[in-house]
C-alpha cells in the first residue's frame, strides 16, 4: 500500500468533482485522522518539556530558598555569638577596673606600711605596749549585758526565745 502524506490542498482541488467517491472520504479522514495523530504527538511533548521546565523552575527556586535560609541562619549565629562576646567584653572590662582598683588600695597599703605609724598600731593591736605605757580594753557595754541575760534566763525561756524570735 502506498503511503502518500495528503494535504488540505490536494484533497480539495483534486476530488472537487468527486464528492461522492469513496475515496474522496477515505482520503479526508486519513488527512484529518494523520493530523490529529501528529497534533497528539507533539502535545505530549510539549508536555513533557512543559513538565520539564515546570520540575526545573521549582528546582531552582528550591535551591534558591535554601541558601537564602542558610545565609539567614548563619546571619542570626553569627549576631548571636557577637552579642555574647560583646557581654563577655563588658564583664571583662567591669572585672579590670575591680582588679585596678584592689591594686591601687594594695600599693597605697604598701606604701603605708613602710611607715613607722603603722608598725605602731598592728603591734598594739596584736597587745603589745612601749615601755611605760598602760593598756586599756574597753569592751562595749551592750555585749555584756547581753552576755550576762543570756546566762541568766531559765530554760522555758529560751525554749520561747527559740520559737518565737521577735522577743
Amino acid at each position: 500500500m502506498e503511503q502518500r502524506s495528503y494535504q488540505k490542498e490536494d484533497c480539495a482541488d483534486s476530488d472537487k468533482d468527486n464528492y461522492n467517491s469513496p475515496d474522496y472520504f477515505n482520503n479526508f479522514f486519513r488527512f484529518k485522522i494523520s493530523h490529529i495523530i501528529i497534533m497528539i504527538t507533539k502535545s505530549k511533548k510539549i508536555k513533557r518539556g512543559r513538565i520539564k521546565n515546570i520540575f526545573f523552575s521549582v528546582l531552582f527556586a528550591f535551591s534558591i530558598i535554601s541558601i537564602v535560609a542558610f545565609f539567614f541562619y548563619s546571619n542570626l549565629r553569627i549576631n548571636q555569638k557577637r552579642a555574647e562576646q560583646l557581654k563577655k567584653i563588658e564583664e571583662l572590662r567591669k572585672e579590670i577596673q575591680d582588679v585596678e582598683q584592689k591594686n591601687a588600695e594594695l600599693k597605697s597599703g604598701i606604701s603605708a606600711a613602710g611607715t613607722q605609724d603603722y608598725w605602731e598600731e598592728k603591734a598594739r593591736e596584736q597587745g603589745y605596749k612601749k615601755p611605760g605605757e598602760e593598756q586599756v580594753t574597753i569592751v562595749p557595754a551592750a555585749e555584756k549585758e547581753i552576755q550576762q541575760t543570756q546566762t541568766q534566763k531559765s530554760f522555758w525561756q529560751k525554749v520561747w526565745d527559740k520559737i518565737n524570735p521577735s522577743n
